[in-house]
């Protein structure tokens, strides 16, 4: 199965698109934030922009963490 086809499932694309929404809730920049998680500024640009092809858990934990955001995973089956 293709990267593009097994993110779709998982709804990745999503992830990118929250992330922005939040980071610009919590007025920061992707500079500040990109400074807060401990990435480059054009890494959480790749993010949000759903372009970043190495993205892990961990990352997106730590990236909401930064932001105080609480976040849940919902597996259905």
């Amino acid at each position: 199965m293709e990267r593009n086809t097994i993110s779709e499932e998982l709804g990745l694309d999503v992830l990118g698109k929250l992330v922005r929404k939040v980071r610009m809730q919590k007025k920061l920049t992707q500079e500040e934030l990109a400074k807060l998680v401990g990435v480059s500024r054009s890494q959480i640009s790749l993010i949000e922009n759903n372009l970043e092809n190495d993205l892990s858990i961990q990352l997106v934990m730590k990236i909401f963490g930064a932001m105080k955001v609480r976040v849940n995973f919902s597996v259905v089956g």
